[in-house]
C-alpha cells in the first residue's frame, strides 16, 4: 500500500510480483500516446521509461439508456492496442510515418556509387603490404 498514493495498492503487488503482458502493453501504449496523434501535445510522464507502481483499471459500463449511442459497443474485451489500431485515421498516419522515415534511410544513386569506390580503394591498400 502506498501511503502518498492514498493507499492505493501496487499492482505488482496485485499480481503476484510482475504485471501481466496485457497491461504492460497498455500502460506502454500510453507512454507513446503522442506519436499517435502529431496534433496533440502530451506531458512526459517521467523521465525514465520505468511503468508506474501505482495505478488503478477501470471498466467502463454503459447503461441501457445509451444502448444505440454506445460508443463501446463492441461485446468482446478489447485491448488499448486493439482499438487504437481499429481506428483507420491511425492506422493512416503510422503507415505514412513509417513510409517517411523509411524513405529518408533508403541510399541514394550517388551514395551507392561511393561506397563502391570506397570498397575498391581499401581493398588494393589491403593487398600492398610493406616489406618490414
Amino acid at each position: 500500500m502506498g501511503k502518498k498514493w492514498f493507499d492505493l495498492p501496487s499492482q505488482k503487488a496485485l499480481n503476484g510480483g510482475e504485471l501481466p503482458p496485457e497491461l504492460k502493453a497498455d500502460l506502454k501504449l500510453i507512454g507513446l500516446r503522442s506519436y499517435l496523434d502529431p496534433k496533440r501535445f502530451y506531458k512526459r510522464n517521467g523521465k525514465g521509461k520505468n511503468l508506474p507502481e501505482y495505478f488503478h483499471v477501470g471498466t467502463v459500463v454503459s447503461c441501457a439508456a445509451d444502448y444505440y449511442s454506445d460508443k463501446n459497443g463492441e461485446k468482446e474485451k478489447s485491448t488499448q492496442i486493439k482499438t487504437v489500431l481499429a481506428s483507420e485515421k491511425t492506422t493512416n498516419y503510422l503507415r505514412r510515418k513509417f513510409n517517411q522515415i523509411q524513405q529518408s534511410h533508403r541510399p541514394n544513386k550517388r551514395s551507392i556509387k561511393m561506397q563502391k569506390l570506397h570498397r575498391k580503394i581499401a581493398e588494393k591498400f589491403k593487398k600492398k603490404k610493406k616489406p618490414f
